[in-house]
């Protein structure tokens, strides 16, 4: 039995080698990110506020901070693992810019738990990187309403991204050939141990 799932995990190894063909990669690396400073949560925002959104990055290089990024207000009150697109910020950046300002829209329901999703486009898709939460509408620290679920969604693109509302890490829009092999190794294992 174990020679059989053995020569079952060999052959999904060499089918996902071959399948996936090295793609050029996203704009942001391991050696290429940014971390969102504010808003940082210290503030209780308005429709109609100035907000500035400042970051900080781990590179000097060139093609990295010519990277333009765009900026989201996200609800991130359904928790840690969703965060959901709302409102499109006005203007965009170069990463090298550091800081960004725009205003708060008017749209934007009272909720205590917002961030600001920096989007960068990369070859190969998105990837995100978010602020700590915050509130708009709403005293800081009041308890409720604390959810804007009801509110509709600014862009026809907008999905819940599986990140950490708080989290520095990019998160990216397509799984890793680590991860579809463990997932393939799992549904194999799975059928022998049926």
């Amino acid at each position: 039995m174990l020679r059989i799932i053995l020569a079952v995990v060999a052959a999904v190894v060499s089918v996902v080698a071959q399948t996936s063909a090295p793609s050029a990669p996203s704009a942001p690396t391991t050696s290429n990110s940014m971390v969102l400073i504010s808003p940082n949560g210290n503030l209780a925002y308005k429709s109609g506020d100035p907000i500035t959104i400042t970051w900080n990055i781990n590179t000097d290089a060139a093609a990295w901070r010519n990277t333009q990024v765009t900026f989201e207000i996200a609800d991130a009150s359904q928790g840690a693992n969703k965060v959901t697109p709302f409102a499109m910020l006005n203007g965009t950046a170069n990463i090298g810019d550091l800081q960004m300002q725009s205003t708060i829209p008017a749209n934007i329901p009272a909720g205590g738990a917002y961030c600001v999703r920096a989007d960068v486009r990369g070859t190969s898709g998105f990837t995100y990187f978010f602020s700590p939460n915050f509130p708009i509408n709403q005293a800081l620290g009041a308890a409720a309403p604390t959810t804007a679920a009801a509110a509709p969604a600014a862009s026809a693109t907008a999905k819940a991204a599986a990140v950490s509302p708080t989290s520095v890490a990019a998160v990216t829009s397509k799984p890793s050939n680590a991860e579809r092999f463990v997932v393939s190794l799992v549904a194999i294992v799975g059928l022998f141990v049926l």
